[in-house]
């Protein structure tokens, strides 16, 4: 997973440290602990899916789609190529900056 996906998996996040493994289909509705059900993301992004205010899903061709909570999907950003804004991690043992591209 880690040679896989190298940084987090939310869009135009660029963390490559204590990066969690997530299940894209939760392991407690059946999702399996398999490459093909896990991603990358930073202990932010991790927090914020399973606190409900982010979803992931997997797409059949194994693209993930992230959604807002209002269930909007959030475009895939490559974060070398983006116009970002840099935030402060909330938790100091993140270890990079997050980045949010303005839409």
């Amino acid at each position: 997973m880690a040679i896989r996906d190298k940084v987090c998996s939310f869009p135009g996040c660029d963390c490559d440290t204590n990066l969690d493994a997530l299940h894209t289909q939760h392991w407690a509705n059946g999702g399996e602990t398999s490459l093909t059900n896990l991603t990358s993301l930073c202990f932010h992004h991790h927090a914020l899916v399973h606190e409900g205010q982010f979803s992931v899903d997997r797409l059949d061709d194994g693209t993930l789609l992230f959604k807002r909570p209002d269930g909007s999907a959030i475009a895939h950003q490559d974060p070398a190529k983006s116009k970002q804004i840099p935030l402060l991690p909330l938790n100091p043992d993140h270890g990079a900056v997050i980045q949010w591209t303005m839409a």
